[in-house]
């Protein structure tokens, strides 16, 4: 989940930077430029994948923030395994009539006493993996089928609601003219004209405003802008873009600032639709032209959306917006291209290092984690005293701790993950984790110096398993060249697999 975060955070703030560029440099450039910056953010939502990294990106930047998420939910994940393992311990013990170990801080109790706390722990420890069972099936779902689900569902009224609409035009039209390779139309089931379709577009033009007898006609002069607007629209080839908002609408429905930049793109379509219209009729046409619009401008309907017409004109504040680009005449500077690139360049550097990976949103993949969870199982069920030598297992846990921090140091100023798998249970996600940390501040040049560590306690979970609270101190050495000490305390979970001790999770503590 925390690799979603850090896309849902990158995709966001790229949208962002990208509507605060747009605002910085609209009417300095050409709205042709303008329009392209959306490019950037279609190619994001559509590729949410990690492409590159840079070190100035959102998750380096802020990467401990990120790990404590990913440390927090995998203890709670884990209190939920060991509440159910304590369940079945307890339940062995009441069969076999022998006594789990107690906490270590706890006075000795008979077998009665405890095997009453045992029963009562064992009932509360059922419940609480229901409740567990149901809260992972609930996130699995929802993550894997509900986002997907809706998304299918997105689509499938996208495509019923354009073919639906593009029967009734089929129907309703009448052959009006060409403009290149596009035909012109008119219809009577619409107030304003459009280019409708996907591979074949047309121009619509409502037949009140082409009449002979209408009071809605507009003249000769007017009906030439009109098409010459849908045709610019075709140009830009802007009813493909149209159905690539859709989709990226479709497939990211749950993220809110997709649904933004689908709307602000659409206006930039316009106002570069504009511009080039201008140019082409003649600057002294500006104020014709746009008087047109505002004549011909119909009334936004909830749902417009879910078509990939575009509509000539709305009224609203998108239109105030296009009557004053139109009313001024501007001129551009060439070089105003050299600080818009630098900034696209520094929002892309900043928000494009991470990725969902796939729409699950989990760290790595749903699918992922079960498969390291199982792998974590069968390397717990398949070790026994002749898979490990004397030399590899740990006598005690403090021995499993100690060579844990050694271990993990050389790791990290090595860069060299090979004998994790000696202190930390292969295929775990911890052992997953701190590969994925060893790596990270490899690359990064940070390396670390263990200048003290205690034990500060010891609490003993079942006969083969003890939870370890650590204090320590390490001094970490940057790679601009600081230094400093960085004190932290983690509780470690030791269990006893086959002939020795081995670390199974760790948690921050707080």
């Amino acid at each position: 989940m925390g690799t979603f975060l850090e896309w849902m955070l990158e995709s966001s703030l790229l949208v962002l930077l990208v509507i605060g560029i747009r605002k910085i440099f609209m009417g300095k450039i050409h709205y042709a430029v303008i329009y392209s910056l959306w490019i950037v953010v279609l190619l994001r939502f559509l590729i949410p994948v990690n492409v590159f990294s840079t070190p100035v990106s959102v998750a380096n930047l802020f990467p401990k923030a990120f790990t404590a998420w990913e440390q927090a939910e995998r203890s709670v994940e884990k209190e939920k395994a060991d509440q159910g393992r304590e369940s079945r311990d307890a339940g062995r013990t009441l069969q076999t009539g022998i006594g789990v170990e107690q906490d270590l801080t706890e006075p000795s109790r008979t077998n009665s006493t405890y095997g009453v706390r045992n029963l009562e722990e064992s009932s509360s420890a059922v419940l609480q993996g229901a409740g567990s069972q149901f809260y992972a099936f609930w996130n699995r779902s929802f993550f894997r089928y509900g986002r997907t689900f809706i998304a299918v569902l997105l689509l499938l009224w996208f495509f019923v609601s354009n073919v639906t609409l593009l029967h009734a035009l089929k129907r309703n039209r009448v052959f009006y003219g060409q403009r290149g390779r596009v035909k012109i139309y008119t219809v009577s089931i619409l107030q304003t004209p459009c280019l409708y379709g996907c591979f074949k577009p047309a121009i619509y033009l409502p037949s009140a405003l082409v009449m002979q007898d209408s009071d809605r006609k507009v003249s000769e002069e007017e009906r030439e802008q009109m098409i010459t607007h849908e045709y610019v629209h075709y140009c830009h080839r802007d009813h493909l873009w149209a159905m690539f908002r859709m989709l990226v609408v479709s497939i990211h429905w749950y993220h809110p600032f997709v649904w933004l930049a689908s709307s602000c793109s659409k206006k930039d379509a316009e106002l570069y639709c504009d511009e080039t219209v201008i140019r082409l009729l003649g600057e002294e046409n500006r104020f014709r032209y746009g008087r047109m619009l505002v004549r011909l401008a119909g009334n936004g309907q909830w749902g417009d959306f879910r078509y990939s017409m575009l509509l000539m004109s709305k009224k609203g504040r998108e239109m105030e917006q296009r009557i004053r680009a139109i009313g001024g005449k501007r001129r551009y500077s060439r070089w105003m291209m050299l600080p818009l690139a630098a900034a696209l360049a520094v929002a892309v550097g900043v928000t494009c290092s991470s990725g969902i990976g796939n729409l699950a949103g989990e760290n790595d993949g749903l699918e992922a984690k079960a498969s390291q969870q199982e792998q974590a199982m069968q390397v717990r069920q398949s070790i026994s005293a002749d898979d490990r030598t004397a030399t590899d297992a740990a006598a005690s846990y403090e021995e499993a701790f100690d060579r844990y921090i050694t271990v993990f140091t050389n790791a990290v100023n090595t860069g060299s993950t090979d004998q994790l798998d000696e202190v930390l249970l292969p295929g775990s996600d911890v052992y997953q984790q701190q590969c994925a940390i060893v790596k990270n501040y490899y690359k990064r040049g940070i390396r670390e110096e263990v200048k003290e560590y205690t034990i500060s306690s010891a609490i003993k979970r079942t006969a083969d398993c003890v939870a370890v609270d650590s204090s320590e101190e390490i001094l970490v050495h940057y790679g601009d060249g600081t230094s400093k000490i960085v004190k932290q305390s983690y509780r470690y979970t030791c269990e006893f697999i086959g002939s020795g001790w081995i670390i199974t999770d760790m948690t921050e503590i707080m």
